[in-house]
């Protein structure tokens, strides 16, 4: 997900003991350490065998993302998990976009754990952790006189700012064995060279087996409807999928996910290329100034999309603090939905991953989740969680989430949420042919909402009157089988209805809505009894 970029500084005090150094030759500094396959403890060794070094040999003269570059790629770690940055703030925007960003204030860092430190908003330093305990920090950092040096910190410190924490164990794209494609059409060649003829293209999230590289490695070699080729692993990701489900709305569908960075969109050509749905920032808090905002291209894409025959859902990014703001982000979207006549067939979800709500911890996190959905469950619009695997794990109670969406990020070779979910988002970068952004989440959809939706009576206004008949919690002024949904809802307390709603459902009377409500009703539907 994009976000808003902000910056948590607490104010304290740095405390900097730094360890004696002696310069020596270059050839003291080589890296001695035989990796073992610890990604954490490899760059962490490798990083050691450099401090006392001076000089310039990292590649960017006093700039520390340029060791942690150095020290990876030593530690035989893939540029997926920590990537080549030209400096500190665009390594802290890489983990933050991947959602690996933890505030200083509330988390306790572990060995090969990336810090960040900075002054005024400013990320100027980054290092490697190389051990923590509740009061000390220690790191290997690069420092700003071209000299690398173990640095102790006390913890909660101003100068210290973020943690990252780097999904060590990605599987590079040199492993052979399953990939997916995550560009929309992908060029099927004959010769590994993108000169070579094109046999066919295939579909984005085609499931394909990786038997062979290109001397280069830009390049696998596959077998697809009989023919032998090669495709370029720039479209791939490794891929081991760890959901079934058998039920009567499973489905398996490619959808995206837009906001306004995703620039110019052109849904026709979206919708041609394999993509059945999208889900659309509807707006977003911004957390440094606590305004809430639409999204600029939100109606623009919404029309487009809707235009195009696409599955339509949104997303709202919070920064909510407080139970006041939280209210008032869960209004802002109803509010929105309902003024605009917007029609969604898949879920509206609350994405919360922001350090500004991380530093309060796992029971507000869950209520300010719980909140949001009893919101929508009040107007009836079918609801879900947009969340990462780290977070789902350590700051939600999973009991939240029955009977709502629960949409996972995971950017591995496979998603490792432990608990059911309906969506996977599983790349930031995929290739799609009708959007001008180069890069664009995919995600898998597991669940055909659309139909559930509607099976369920979700995402239909209640209409305002209060002269409901018996039998009739819709109001539409006709019993069907959909008031019986409804009245089913309502006895799993799936719905918070009105008064007037509660009793319409309450066919028997007995000032309870349960199960038996709901088959009277359907019951009367089918003109197999009357009130």
């Amino acid at each position: 997900m994009k976000k808003p970029f902000s910056v948590f500084l607490s104010a304290f005090t740095a405390i900097i003991l730094l360890l004696p150094l002696t310069l020596t030759a270059f050839a003291d500094f080589e890296n001695t350490h035989k990796n073992t396959g610890n990604a954490a403890d490899d760059l962490t060794a490798a990083a050691e065998t450099q401090i006392g070094y001076s000089g310039k040999k990292y590649g960017s003269e006093a700039e520390s993302a340029s060791f942690l570059s150095w020290c990876a790629r030593e530690a035989n770690i893939s540029k997926e998990s920590l990537p080549s940055a030209s400096s500190a703030d665009e390594l802290y925007s890489f983990y933050s976009e991947t959602m690996q960003v933890h505030s200083a204030s509330n988390y306790m860092p572990k060995k090969g754990d990336i810090i960040f430190l900075g002054e005024n908003n400013a990320v100027n330093l980054c290092g490697i952790v190389s051990g923590a305990d509740e009061k000390y920090i220690t790191a290997v950092i690069y420092d700003t006189d071209n000299t690398v040096k173990k640095k102790m910190y006390t913890n909660g410190l101003d100068k210290i700012m973020y943690y990252a924490s780097p999904d060590y164990d990605i599987i590079p794209n040199d492993t052979a064995g399953n990939h997916m494609t995550i560009a929309s059409s992908l060029n099927f060649r004959k010769l590994p060279t993108t000169s070579s003829d094109i046999i066919c293209t295939i579909p984005m999230g085609t499931i394909v087996n990786i038997t062979e590289f290109s001397s280069d490695g830009e390049w696998g070699k596959i077998t697809y409807n009989g023919a032998e080729g090669w495709i370029n692993m720039q479209y791939v990701k490794p891929y081991n999928d760890n959901y079934i489900d058998s039920s009567e709305y499973s489905v398996r569908w490619n959808i995206i996910d837009v906001s306004k960075f995703q620039g110019k969109v052109d849904w026709n050509r979206v919708a041609e290329n394999g993509i059945n749905g999208v889900i659309l920032r509807l707006g977003f808090r911004a957390t440094k100034t606590k305004v809430i905002y639409t999204d600029d291209n939100f109606f623009e894409n919404y029309n487009g999309a809707k235009n195009a025959g696409l599955h339509i859902g949104c997303y709202f990014y919070s920064a909510a603090e407080n139970a006041a703001e939280a209210a008032e982000e869960t209004k802002f979207v109803t509010d929105t939905i309902r003024k605009n006549n917007l029609e969604f067939d898949m879920p509206v979800y609350i994405d919360i991953e922001d350090p500004v709500t991380e530093k309060w911890g796992k029971d507000f996190i869950t209520e300010l989740a719980e909140q949001f959905l009893a919101g929508m469950d009040k107007e009836n619009i079918f609801s879900g969680v947009y969340s990462n695997t780290y977070w789902l794990t350590n700051y939600y109670d999973p009991t939240i989430f029955a009977n709502h969406s629960l949409w996972v990020a995971d950017w591995r070779d496979k998603c490792y949420y432990t608990g059911p979910y309906g969506m996977w988002q599983y790349s930031d970068k995929g290739s799609i042919a009708g959007v001008e952004a180069e890069n664009t989440d995919l995600s898998i959809c597991y669940v055909n909402y659309p139909k559930l939706i509607e099976d369920s009576g979700y995402n239909r206004e209640v209409p305002p009157n209060t002269d409901y008949q018996k039998g009739d919690p819709t109001g539409d002024g006709e019993i069907t089988a959909a008031d019986a949904r409804t009245a089913l809802r309502i006895s799993a307390k799936l719905y918070v209805p009105s008064e007037s709603v509660a009793n319409a459902a309450d066919a028997d009377g007995n000032g309870e809505v349960s199960a038996s409500d709901a088959r009277k009703i359907l019951r009367v539907s089918a003109k197999l009894e009357s009130f």
